[in-house]
């Protein structure tokens, strides 16, 4: 018998109330809108939680020590500025607010991200040889040029938005795709080294989060999302698997 591993049950358990909640809808629209806001923040706040304790397994001023504190803030970032937005939804009444303080808070996310992941690039700078640089800077110059075409370009010429708004939306999927290019290159450089699994883990949330901020810009585009859509729960997994990659880490040693 396989040994029981309570956090990642413990997760999985989260996400699956989580979907479960969305489809029988308790409350109905209004009821989403309170009970989502309150999903994100609650599951930023564990996968922060979760890399505070994994920073803290490892000594001061280490590289490994300031990778993981970034990742936290990074987390931790996104907790607080899914608080400020559900201070607009839930206690201003604004449906969907674009653009706010929220927004601006939520670039820390990439910041903290992109920064921690030059923090591990070089730790792990001698398994990363030219070919590997290479091939994961043309995966992110596709990416962000399908991203371009299919997905930006159209809204920026059709939504009437301003330049500001335009550039706040561009960011979400600009900043997942860089972290999935910084992932991805890590992914391609990760034998021998002691951030294998939870580099793995952390790839996959960034492409969780990726998939969902497009499909949010698409769809406040077209003017059918609000907080409670089903597109929800692709952040609530990013988060959660942001929250394993730290487990996973300390699993290793938290090195």
């Amino acid at each position: 018998m396989r040994r029981f591993k309570p956090v990642p049950a413990l997760l999985l358990i989260g996400f699956l109330v989580a979907t479960a909640l969305y489809v029988f809808r308790p409350g109905g629209e209004e009821g989403m809108v309170v009970l989502g806001d309150l999903l994100y923040v609650a599951f930023a706040v564990v996968a922060t939680i979760s890399g505070f304790i994994v920073a803290r397994a490892n000594p001061p001023k280490t590289l490994p020590r300031i990778a993981l504190t970034l990742f936290t803030l990074m987390v931790a970032a996104d907790a607080l500025a899914g608080i400020v937005f559900a201070y607009h939804e839930i206690g201003l009444g604004v449906r969907n607010p674009f653009p706010t303080i929220a927004d601006g808070i939520w670039i820390l996310f990439y910041v903290f991200g992109i920064l921690g992941m030059l923090t591990v690039t070089r730790r792990l700078w001698r398994f990363i040889s030219p070919w590997k640089i290479l091939t994961a800077t043309a995966a992110t110059a596709g990416l962000l040029a399908v991203t371009y075409s299919s997905f930006l370009r159209p809204i920026a010429a059709d939504s009437g938005a301003t330049l500001a708004e335009t550039v706040i939306s561009a960011m979400y999927p600009v900043g997942d795709i860089l972290l999935i290019g910084f992932a991805f290159l890590l992914f391609l450089s990760l034998r021998g080294n002691i951030f294998g699994r939870p580099g793995r883990t952390f790839l996959l949330a960034f492409v969780v989060y990726a998939i969902a901020d497009l499909s949010y810009i698409h769809k406040t585009y077209l003017g059918t999302y609000i907080t409670g859509d089903m597109v929800d729960l692709l952040w609530f997994a990013g988060q959660l698997l942001m929250a394993y990659a730290f487990y996973q880490q300390l699993k290793t040693g938290g090195k």
